[in-house]
């Protein structure tokens, strides 16, 4: 056994090798985590020392769950997405000790345990690397199993299990927005300091005496790492492989060591951690506001949210998923004012302004291509916003306004003062409308582009209406129930008899002629003009011919008073 001060050294050499080693792998998850947003290092560390301090006490690294529980408190993307960075660290460190162990077994290391561990590995990761290609061939009909296991849950489960299967899905996807060099240069440099540190820590192991023979990098790199420490502690792994006591307490030291730094450096001053963050940062990343982060949700709202991911993962119009998640992905999306246009309104954020953004997909982006040459044309008519940014292509058409906080939508406004003053208001706005706006622009009645126009507006929204699955199977029931009272359904006062068309005159004027029976129920207007003046029925006859088995009674009211009163009782 070597001097105190000897093991000591070698003690410290390796836990700060170490420690240097968990910089590196804090650098590198960093990496994934700056992909949608600035990574806050105090938390990441925090979370890092207490996802490795369970590790160490427990199997199978459930310290990483912890990990990454404790990290996604502290983010805007939540604990689904720093779960998904961690699976994506914890899946490059099976590649690098499958590589290291096999990379030992062929050169003649570590005899039959380190051959037993190179073969797990090896399975392992070809077993990853299979399950990658199966995901990414069954990929539609796993976003299918994943909405039908979330949709077991309540709303909110159901939104947090969505939004994880999204963060990890997602994480993979965008890999190729992460500085590929970087990432090698920062795992390279991670595992040579721990490299490094299992070697000084296997001089430190024999020179406390505690080997009672060989022990280098290979053998710590096994504890460490091998098949047996799939299946049990740290402290039982060293104590298997026949470790002294003081060997034992060696081990722990030198792996709660950097620990305690670990959760003791954001407490240091704030100077002194700003010092080495900057020390730490790239110098092409040291101000937060020289990246552009992506929206891992654009949306705000968990409605919003829920909407969209339902349409994702039940795989509804791909290609329109897929072109709102490019417009805007690099946006936040504070709020949804659409109301029944086929064009999305919302009120937006990209960290410096807040704007409105408008958007459309396929033919519904032709007409807001078209609505965009318009506010161009008129924008010296009127008093329109200012466009900022706009954007157009096959199939899409999407483009930015003002928005102003001390603006209030004609809706609320109007809603918000007397009915008086309304109306005021309202006439004065369509005053406008027609002395500035109609009456310049009008053009005769062209009666094809106002029967293409009915047929897109009109028929096209009442067939979607009528196909719409919830009122179709409402469609079934003669009474339906709306907050406890009884209703006749509409299926009985509509008939498929009923029609009108759209024309125009010989002036050009725009005429509805409307022809049918009606829904059958009740008295026709129309058709009590018909009989009377056709076929000469009377009322009398009129009415029984419409209320079947009704029997009509004349009836003499009463005079008021005490004297009607007196007067009735002799009838």
């Amino acid at each position: 056994m070597q001097p105190f001060g000897t093991i000591l050294l070698l003690l410290l050499s390796s836990a700060a090798l170490v420690l240097l080693g968990h910089v590196f792998r804090l650098l590198r998850w960093e990496q994934f985590i700056r992909i949608y947003e600035y990574p806050q290092r105090r938390s990441l560390l925090r979370a890092m020392a207490g996802g490795y301090a369970v590790n160490f006490l427990l199997p199978f690294h459930v310290g990483d769950f912890l990990r990454a529980a404790l990290a996604g408190r502290k983010m805007k993307t939540g604990t689904g997405f720093a779960f998904a960075t961690v699976i994506m660290d914890r899946f490059l460190d099976v590649w690098v000790v499958a590589l290291l162990f096999g990379g030992f077994r062929l050169a003649g290391l570590g005899g039959a345990a380190v051959l037993g561990a190179a073969r797990y590995y090896l399975v392992f990761a070809l077993l990853l690397a299979a399950a990658l290609v199966l995901v990414v061939l069954l990929r539609d009909l796993l976003k299918r199993c994943c909405l039908a296991v979330c949709s077991i849950f309540n709303d909110t489960i159901k939104l947090d299990g969505l939004v994880f299967c999204w963060s990890l899905i997602n994480t993979f996807k965008d890999l190729r927005r992460v500085n590929l060099w970087r990432l090698l240069l920062n795992t390279v440099l991670m595992w040579g300091a721990y490299l490094a540190s299992y070697a000084v820590l296997g001089q430190a192991i024999i020179a406390c005496g505690g080997a009672g023979g060989s022990f280098g990098l290979v053998e710590v790199f096994n504890m460490l790492f091998g098949v047996k420490s799939v299946d049990v502690t740290s402290l039982g792994v060293a104590g298997s492989l026949g470790l002294s006591d003081a060997a034992r307490g060696l081990v722990i030291a030198w792996f709660l060591l950097p620990l305690a730094v670990m959760f003791a450096a954001p407490l240091l001053p704030e100077h002194l951690r700003a010092a080495l963050n900057g020390a730490a940062e790239p110098i092409a990343n040291r101000e937060a506001g020289q990246e552009n982060y992506l929206n891992l949700l654009p949306q705000v709202d968990p409605r919003d949210r829920g909407a969209f991911l339902n349409q994702y993962f039940s795989l509804q119009n791909k290609a329109y998923v897929a072109k709102f998640i490019e417009i805007n992905q690099n946006i936040t999306i504070l709020q949804d004012y659409s109301a029944g246009s086929n064009a999305t309104t919302m009120l937006c954020t990209d960290g410096a302004a807040t704007f409105y953004r408008k958007y459309a997909f396929g033919a519904d982006g032709a007409k807001l291509a078209e609505q965009l040459a318009w506010l161009r044309r008129n924008a010296a008519r009127l008093p329109l916003c200012e466009i900022l940014r706009e954007g157009t292509g096959e199939g899409y058409c999407w483009y930015d306004m003002t928005y102003s906080g001390s603006a209030v939508g004609l809706f609320r406004y109007i809603h918000s003062n007397p009915p008086g003053k309304s109306a005021a208001i309202l006439r004065s706005v369509l005053r406008a409308l027609d002395e500035q706006l109609y009456r310049p622009t009008a053009r005769p009645a062209d009666p094809e582009k106002i029967e293409e126009y009915l047929n897109k507006k009109m028929d096209a929204n009442l067939e979607k209406i009528r196909d719409a699955r919830i009122l179709k199977e409402l469609w079934n029931y003669d009474r339906i129930w709306i907050n406890g009272r009884s209703y006749r359904n509409i299926s009985q006062f509509v008939s498929s008899r009923y029609c009108f068309d759209f024309g125009t005159d010989a002036n050009g004027t725009p005429v509805m002629t409307y022809y049918g029976y009606g829904h059958g129920v009740g008295m026709s207007q129309c058709g009590a003009v018909g009989y009377a003046a056709e076929e000469g029925m009377n009322y009398k006859q009129i009415l029984q011919h419409y209320y079947t088995g009704a029997q009509i009674r004349t009836r003499t009211t009463r005079s008021g008073g005490l004297f009607g009163w007196l007067a009735g009782l002799f009838r």
